[in-house]
């Protein structure tokens, strides 16, 4: 397993930006235009031959491992998402209910979130026809379940013939808040683990290396 920090995200930019131009976009674009690269420079400092790649990413981590298999730079053959932030623009507007602020949209902010809306890119996604387990919480006020199904199911309908989806007893968060430095991990993010560590056993048993 190889633990990758997001663009966009702390540590590697500060606080006080735009939640989508400033911190949502450069993230998920900046992660995926990085993978290939990051994968390249990992086979040979970790002794990995090259071969089919897993992907794991939470909320806008999921959303760049979408973008990645969607771009298809590198073999994704898996792809577990937790609580996926597939459309922006309702993620925006739930940190707005959560918040009591209004986002400040503008024209840079709207295209964006034209731009990384998943749901319009799901023949993307589904072509190499990788197996994706989509992950909601029972009590994610973000990503939820209704939101995490109905992405399965749009998947499916374009060919998606190894999309599942689950749920588990968790909010819209693995780490305690406000989650910017170590700490133990929580019961949730646990129990995540374990299920998606089966999960990716199974589905890449025959293949000769993970990342």
């Amino acid at each position: 397993r190889v633990y990758l920090t997001l663009p966009g995200c702390p540590p590697r930019a500060s606080a006080g930006l735009d939640l989508l131009t400033g911190r949502y976009g450069p993230a998920v674009l900046g992660a995926a235009a990085e993978l290939p690269d990051v994968v390249a420079e990992l086979g040979p400092r970790l002794g990995v031959e090259p071969g089919p790649i897993g992907l794991m990413g939470f909320s806008v981590g999921a959303a760049a491992a979408l973008v990645a298999v969607a771009e298809g730079r590198v073999p994704v053959a898996a792809a577990a998402l937790i609580a996926p932030t597939s459309v922006p623009g309702r993620v925006a507007a739930a940190l707005e209910r959560r918040t009591g602020a209004t986002y400040p949209w503008n024209d840079e902010a709207r295209e964006l979130a034209l731009r990384l809306d998943l749901t319009a890119v799901g023949p993307h996604i589904v072509r190499s026809d990788p197996a994706l387990m989509l992950v909601a919480g029972t009590s994610d006020d973000l990503v939820g379940q209704a939101e995490v199904a109905a992405f399965r199911d749009l998947l499916r309908a374009h060919g998606g013939a190894h999309v599942s989806a689950s749920a588990v007893k968790m909010g819209h968060a693995l780490a305690r808040e406000p989650g910017t430095a170590p700490a133990p991990s929580t019961a949730e993010a646990i129990s995540v683990d374990a299920v998606l560590t089966d999960w990716f056993r199974t589905q890449l048993e025959d293949r000769k290396s993970v990342v």
